[in-house]
């Protein structure tokens, strides 16, 4: 019994560490001119302006040598054009939406977000997306084991809930890609693709039950799909932004009943793929087909 325990918890501790390495790109949504800063950004420009958090406060400038002027208020994620800065501040129970205009650096209170009603741990709420007019937000709670993604207008002001068990996790021009199963373990997830409009989002297609590891690149997506949540087997995938042309890159499958694979850094031509059994790593390149260990 003591034996299974700790074999669990060792599996548990590796793939949380190689959960966050394939942390998605949802960065990757230039669209519309807003782009998303936070602290794994690095130097971001928009607009006319340079955006860089250090530690935990965002810095920007008119020059990539000059990021000097301090943000006013505290926010982990911010979405920005350069000229104007959208973001959600305090993040939990009674959560603001807020908007900053970086010339003059007057904060504004666009709307109180929904706290509900918890018995021990408050919603949180961040922007997953903004695109014209509309402010997609994640709401995401662990005692109701749900997210939710919401979108507010800015000439309406008005604010909606679009989706429930849906959190925006990455994003490619018009089409936006979606979990629609609340997780905080390493488990494979549902992810679909939804196009974005005027009025919210409307489905185009499912990718898969179980799948982990959505990264955008140039306009295409690659994702992990499994045979089932414990992410035992599976396969690497490309496709278009709408979910099209799809190309299978690879099969991987961890030889242990409780053990699992993991598929990270990826790039057009190679990947990162980590078997909690062994606790070995290696990179496999496409057009080889090949794995070489780390």
């Amino acid at each position: 019994m003591k034996k299974n325990f700790w074999r669990c918890f060792v599996i548990a501790l590796f793939m949380a560490f190689a959960f966050m390495a394939a942390k998605p790109g949802i960065n990757a949504q230039a669209a519309a001119g807003f782009v998303r800063v936070d602290g794994d950004s690095g130097i971001v420009k928009a607009g006319g302006r340079y955006f860089e958090y250090r530690g935990s406060r965002l810095y920007y400038g008119s020059y990539r040598s000059d990021i000097n002027t301090l943000f006013a208020d505290s926010a982990w994620i911010v979405y920005t054009n350069g000229k104007t800065i959208y973001y959600v501040n305090p993040m939990y129970g009674s959560a603001l939406l807020k908007s900053c205009s970086v010339s003059s650096g007057k904060i504004s209170v666009l709307k109180k977000l929904p706290a509900g009603v918890r018995s021990y741990e408050e919603d949180s709420w961040q922007i997953s997306a903004v695109n014209g007019r509309n402010i997609y937000l994640t709401r995401s709670s662990f005692e109701k084991w749900r997210s939710w993604t919401y979108v507010y207008n800015t000439k309406t002001k008005k604010l909606r809930n679009i989706a429930s068990k849906a959190a925006i996790i990455a994003r490619s021009g018009k089409y936006v890609y979606v979990k629609q199963n609340y997780t905080t373990d390493v488990r494979g997830y549902k992810i679909s693709i939804f196009r974005l409009t005027s009025t919210g989002m409307k489905k185009v297609k499912t990718l898969g039950r179980y799948c982990a590891s959505l990264t955008v690149i140039k306009g295409k997506i690659y994702y992990a799909k499994y045979r089932s949540a414990d992410m035992n087997s599976g396969a690497l995938y490309r496709c278009s932004a709408r979910g099209s042309g799809t190309v299978k890159l690879g099969s991987f499958a961890a030889k242990g009943k409780l053990a699992q694979v993991m598929v990270s850094d990826i790039t057009t031509k190679k990947c990162k793929i980590s078997f909690s059994d062994t606790g070995n790593s290696y990179t496999y390149t496409f057009k080889t087909k090949s794995l070489k260990k780390n």
